[in-house]
């Protein structure tokens, strides 16, 4: 945090800028959404304003003394487990996590506390690992090996763990996550904009790696459109194997739904079937983009190169329909817009 940012601003500011995130992935059909974020209490405002199944790893503004974070079993986790105590739940809709940026920004040491942290909760510890080849360069000078050995050698992958991007990893490091039943998010948005590599996919794939999608942030990915994800991580597979048979809709389909579900942690959500959540969406197919249908692979393979946001006109949660023809049902989308212009110029002393 720069030190002449107004906190209380930043938190009142993060009241209306993290619902237009939501809005953007509810708009998309996004019904499950992992969030790493400093702003959680107006977070869960919003949440159980809209029904929407969250992921939340807690990380309150870090204090800084000395320039050391006060993490873990200090102020910080007492913080999370009081966090975790008071809004992990909602009937299933809001999940409360751990989530450490990565060992690069806090250390081993501080990631490590972190997961024995996310241990004693239970809880999903998501950590961003390996995104780019610079970020790791002074943790694998100090220990001798990558940052993904490093830190199931410390213990990090001893719990439930969400590790975001993982472009930057060997089949060593590959065998090291499968072993630890490392689950990953694949943001190939995010990787392209930033210049950061290709993640090797279909190799995690093969070596029993759960991939899922994800979006990154707004920084990194602007439109938070899963869509999106969904045609450009196969894309990206195929184009860096030059084999254009890897990862076809069935694959993906399942990698945006139900095996994203797996990754954080949720049983009974992402897919349809007796005991599960009702997690709906409708697609209008009466488009030219989904002509013609003479099988069902072909329907999905209309759905994952031809599929778009636009596509979408209702969503449901939990049985509960939260986006009707194209239109939210609990939230007031101008106000927001409003107010984040407003505030984004306060920001920048315009």
């Amino acid at each position: 945090l720069i030190s002449h940012v107004n906190l209380d601003d930043t938190r009142t500011d993060s009241i209306f800028g993290m619902p237009l995130g939501g809005v953007a992935s509810k708009n998309r059909a996004v019904q499950v959404s992992n969030i790493d974020s400093l702003q959680q209490e107006f977070e869960i405002r919003f949440q159980d304003d809209e029904n929407i199944k969250t992921t939340m790893p807690t990380m309150r503004p870090l204090s800084l003394i000395e320039n050391k974070y006060i993490v873990a079993m200090g102020i910080e986790g007492l913080y999370i487990i009081d966090f975790h105590a008071a809004h992990n739940g909602a009937e299933g809709r809001i999940t409360v996590g751990v989530g450490p940026h990565s060992a690069y920004d806090l250390g081993v040491e501080r990631a490590l506390e972190l997961s024995e942290l996310a241990q004693k909760l239970d809880s999903l510890l998501h950590i961003h690992l390996s995104e780019t080849s610079q970020e790791n360069q002074d943790l694998e000078s100090k220990y001798g090996q990558s940052v993904v050995k490093t830190l199931a050698e410390h213990g990090v992958f001893n719990g439930r763990v969400l590790a975001a991007h993982c472009v930057w990893v060997d089949e060593d490091d590959i065998s090291v996550l499968a072993e630890h039943q490392v689950a990953v998010a694949h943001c190939p948005l995010s990787n392209m904009k930033l210049g950061s590599g290709i993640a090797p996919v279909v190799s995690m794939r093969e070596a029993g790696v759960l991939v899922s999608l994800g979006t990154d942030g707004p920084a990194s990915n602007d439109t938070l459109d899963l869509w999106e994800e969904v045609k450009f991580g196969p894309l990206l597979a195929k184009v860096s194997a030059h084999d254009a048979s890897l990862l076809g809709p069935r694959e993906i389909l399942a990698m945006a739904t139900r095996l994203g579900a797996e990754a954080v942690g949720l049983s009974n959500v992402g897919s349809l079937e007796p005991g599960y959540k009702a997690d709906l969406l409708r697609i209008e197919t009466n488009h030219p983009a989904f002509v013609p249908v003479t099988e069902l692979d072909e329907l999905l393979a209309h759905v994952a190169w031809s599929g778009s946001s636009k596509n979408i006109t209702d969503v449901w949660v939990n049985g509960n329909q939260v986006v009707a023809d194209g239109s939210l049902q609990s939230f007031d989308l101008d106000e927001a817009v409003a107010e984040v212009q407003k505030r984004a110029q306060g920001l920048v002393g315009s």
